[in-house]
């Protein structure tokens, strides 16, 4: 996620001009970012991480979680992504707050890649069971506003000339290609998870299933089948309520056809 909103700054290459109510919008969602992420920072191992238990905390995290309000309350167009763009990397910054929570002390930076890996993972996965009250709320906003984001960057990357194409517009495409499908794998996954709680791998696998047609889109064929197979894998051992999101997951990546950023 964190590569993906890199990737955006990358191919947003100039000054939009957005609408007075997205601004207003913006503002309410920055605030309360700014605000959690504040709270945030003055985490520790001993205290932990601002938590839905505290009504403050609560209250900051239902609006960074509000949907509806954010994303579909009024259309989005391209002179509007850069306040989109605004809002889904506070909100990743939300989710990666939580996910990463005391890395530092947790993975040696010198060592050695592939260990440095692993021990990235064990803090993620620990992280993810300690904070699924906040992440089950945070997460698939994040999804959702990725989602949002899909069809305003195939419009721009579609209007640039050929010569605007450079390497590094292609290589912030690949990350994006890449950190979306890796998104995907990602849920998929932890939806498999029983020492996860229903609601949480529910929420998740809900926000992906909406979110996979406007993925689907910038994914090439490849990756399309690979998420398709992870998601079919997933399905006969199931839980009833993961039924429906895991069937729009494989009916979305079962689309061949290769239009917009999956032609690049």
């Amino acid at each position: 996620m964190r590569s993906w909103m890199k990737t955006a700054v990358l191919m947003w290459a100039y000054a939009s001009v957005t609408t007075i109510a997205c601004a207003q919008d913006a503002t309410a969602y920055l605030n309360a970012s700014e605000e959690l992420q504040r709270l945030s920072s003055l985490a520790t191992p001993e205290s932990g991480m601002p938590r839905m238990s505290d009504k403050k905390v609560a209250a900051l995290i239902s609006t960074l979680s509000n949907s509806r309000l954010f994303l579909d309350s009024a259309p989005y167009q391209l002179k509007d992504l850069s306040v989109l763009m605004n809002i889904c990397g506070k909100s990743n910054a939300a989710v990666m707050s939580y996910m990463l929570f005391d890395l530092k002390n947790n993975i040696d930076p010198n060592g050695d890649p592939n260990l440095s890996a692993l021990q990235m993972q064990k803090v993620v996965i620990k992280n993810a069971h300690t904070f699924q009250d906040e992440l089950e709320q945070l997460q698939p906003f994040s999804l959702r506003c990725g989602a949002k984001m899909n069809p305003l960057l195939t419009e721009f990357l579609l209007s640039l000339k050929p010569e605007e194409l450079t390497d590094i517009r292609l290589a912030g495409l690949k990350q994006a290609q890449n950190g979306t499908m890796n998104s995907l794998f990602g849920v998929l996954l932890m939806s498999n998870d029983p020492t996860l709680k229903i609601s949480y791998r529910s929420l998740m696998l809900q926000a992906a299933s909406e979110a996979a047609a406007s993925n689907a889109t910038i994914l090439p064929l490849t990756a399309r089948r690979k998420i398709m197979e992870l998601a079919k894998s997933a399905q006969p051992n199931a839980p009833e309520e993961f039924h429906n999101g895991l069937e729009g997951i494989v009916e979305a990546m079962s689309d061949t056809r290769c239009e917009g950023m999956c032609r690049f």
